[in-house]
């Protein structure tokens, strides 16, 4: 009998590790494959370089912020069921200190995201760390819950029609507004956003750069080349690019058709 009965447990217990399996590798978007390829952006030297379990970032103690976040998202991910927690926090693994919650109090400011909560759903950490203030950046209201909010849902319907996408987005400090609270965060004069979303070997790129302000206008309006970006940033977004493929694909501007990006497409072939 306790042979019989060790022999269902050990049935059990498989069948949860095959489970939790099952659920981890949905959990692997397709483009995290491919991140070793494409590379991390490189911006200027001296930045701290922190990852996270959902998402890499440079910090700028200059401008006491991301000056670039990158994470992948797909389908599974997007499926999650972890609530919004609302708790903003300093991110202990920014060495020189990160921006803190007082910074932003009575400022005129959102606390605004840059990997956006809503896309971090398919695990209690990953929600955790979204509200880390090294992923937020000080912006308007009105830009905060209009334009960029209707981006972001836009790149989740987009990923819901491919099989992942790489997102870059982060803040442009050029022609910067001002700054606030004891730490000097800058607050930036637009932000962008750029994905890689991707259908088998198929890459769709497409790049947004949006003015820091409230606006009427569709985010098609807003459609850049992702060289005309780097040229903004002085940033190198895709280093681990084959030159020819990232020539093709930063020089190029999406098309957007009826809100969903049909153009341009380029064949991506991930070193073996």
């Amino acid at each position: 009998m306790k042979r019989q009965k060790l022999f269902w447990f050990l049935i059990l217990l498989f069948g949860v590790a095959i489970i939790w399996l099952v659920i981890q590798h949905a959990n692997i978007t397709h483009s995290d494959e491919y991140l070793v390829d494409i590379g991390l952006p490189q911006s200027p030297k001296g930045e701290q370089l922190v990852r996270h379990s959902a998402f890499t970032l440079s910090y700028s103690e200059l401008h006491e912020q991301a000056r670039w976040v990158m994470y992948s998202i797909n389908k599974s991910r997007l499926g999650g069921n972890e609530e919004r927690i609302d708790r903003f926090a300093a991110d202990p693994a920014v060495l020189t200190g990160s921006a803190v919650d007082s910074d932003y109090k009575k400022s005129g400011y959102d606390r605004g995201h840059l990997a956006p909560a809503a896309d971090m759903s398919w695990s209690a950490q990953a929600m955790k760390e979204s509200f880390l203030f090294s992923n937020i950046s000080p912006q308007l209201p009105a830009f905060n819950r209009g334009i960029w909010k209707k981006l972001e849902e836009s790149v989740r319907r987009w990923a819901k029609q491919c099989d992942s996408v790489i997102v870059v987005t982060g803040p442009v400090f050029a022609d910067s507004i001002g700054v606030l609270g004891a730490n000097r965060i800058t607050i930036p004069s637009a932000y962008y956003k750029i994905l890689l979303m991707f259908r088998g070997n198929d890459i769709i790129p497409a790049a947004f750069l949006i003015p820091n302000e409230k606006l009427e206008q569709e985010i098609a309006s807003f459609v850049v080349s992702i060289d005309n970006l780097e040229e903004i940033t002085h940033i190198d977004f895709f280093p681990g690019l084959p030159n020819v493929l990232e020539t093709e694909v930063e020089a190029n501007e999406c098309t957007l058709l009826d809100d969903i990006v049909t153009h341009p497409v380029f064949r991506f072939k991930a070193a073996s």
